[in-house]
């Protein structure tokens, strides 16, 4: 059963990928979503499309380590406390960018988060603008305060 929800979850997917990356067509579909989709984050922050609810443990990023993640960014945000991505890195325990911390998370499957909440204005600009911030983050980190477009999506 694993490997037909796996083939359902990579086809469906691919649909919503397509979709997006056809210029020709009216988009309907969030820009964050499609977003959440290819880089495997569960998408939390969009209620209404229902798509993902079947396949939430099949996402990289799971539901709760984004709950997590949102917690703790918004009580630094509410304390005013600007964090840079490093410090962010620390609290999740990574420590080289390929692979896992103890808690589950590497660099790049935080950056997508990141860029995930931040492509939904999740917080202000002032607060991404802090965590990207060049002496403060990795190179591959600064993607997470630019626009998602269509342009990036590639299906090789």
């Amino acid at each position: 059963m694993n490997d037909i929800k796996e083939m359902l979850f990579s086809m469906q997917k691919f649909e919503i990928l397509s979709q997006f990356a056809n210029t020709s067509e009216e988009k309907r579909l969030s820009a964050p979503y499609v977003y959440a989709w290819e880089k495997g984050v569960f998408p939390i922050l969009d209620e209404i499309a229902p798509w993902h609810l079947p396949f939430a443990e099949l996402f990289l990023v799971k539901k709760e380590m984004i709950q997590e993640l949102i917690a703790f960014l918004q009580e630094r945000y509410d304390k005013g406390i600007k964090l840079s991505f490093y410090e962010v890195e620390e609290h999740y325990g990574i420590k080289v960018a390929h692979i896992v911390g103890d808690k589950g998370w590497s660099r790049f499957m935080l950056a997508h988060a990141c860029r995930y909440l931040c492509l939904h204005k999740k917080f202000d600009e002032e607060f991404w603008a802090e965590m990207v911030d060049c002496a403060k983050c990795p190179i591959e980190t600064k993607c997470i305060i630019r626009e998602y477009t269509p342009d990036e999506i590639t299906f090789e």
